[in-house]
């Protein structure tokens, strides 16, 4: 009996090697699993960032686009017709009326003659940094977004399923995640003009 309440004391005091290599071995095999969870975590966590950040910045282009077009309408400057479409798509020219002498007023307060005088835009994309601009020539007027690798303007010169009144217009953004992921968004809206 004796003989027997010592192996229980052994036993009380500690744990066998065996157990704890066992027990190692479980939390070895915890650990990982749970950085491996954390890995795949973060890297969904980065693509649904950059997924967001392409679909916002199609989304505020397109805003940005359809505050200036709303303004616009068909116009006819020097024989030639707006808005016109270039490039297979890729550049919009349309007309604002602008001030001519940039003092915010339409008429001339001494004269009372007209101040605004039509202007040609551009809408386009530069290819070399994704930027989509408002143009007047070859000066950058307004950004409209950026990361923007594709777009496309339709009117109802180009296709007649287009309503006379509207710009239809494909914007796509593309981003790469920190690991290489692309990140691609494309979306199509209408613009209606005020004539």
């Amino acid at each position: 009996m004796q003989r027997h309440l010592n192996m229980n004391r052994r036993r009380e005091q500690g744990l066998t090697l065996l157990e704890v290599l066992i027990s190692m071995t479980v939390l070895s095999v915890l650990i990982v699993g749970v950085l491996a969870i954390s890995v795949e975590t973060a890297k969904f966590t980065a693509f649904a960032d950059d997924d967001f950040i392409v679909q916002n910045e199609v989304q505020r282009s397109l805003s940005k686009m359809g505050d200036i077009l709303h303004k616009t309408g068909w116009a006819s400057v020097g024989g030639a017709t707006f808005p016109q479409v270039w490039n297979n798509g890729d550049e919009l020219d349309f007309v604002l009326n602008g001030d001519i002498d940039g003092n915010g007023y339409a008429f001339n307060q001494t004269t009372g003659e007209l101040e605004w005088a039509p202007v040609i835009y551009t809408t386009r994309r530069d290819g070399v940094t994704g930027t989509l601009g408002v143009y007047v020539g070859p000066f950058l007027l307004w950004v409209l977004g950026s990361n923007i690798s594709d777009i496309d303007f339709l009117t109802n010169v180009e296709d007649n399923a287009v309503q006379f009144k509207e710009i239809r217009v494909m914007v796509q953004a593309d981003r790469v995640t920190p690991d290489g992921t692309p990140v691609t968004f494309s979306t199509t809206q209408s613009i209606h003009m005020r004539n």
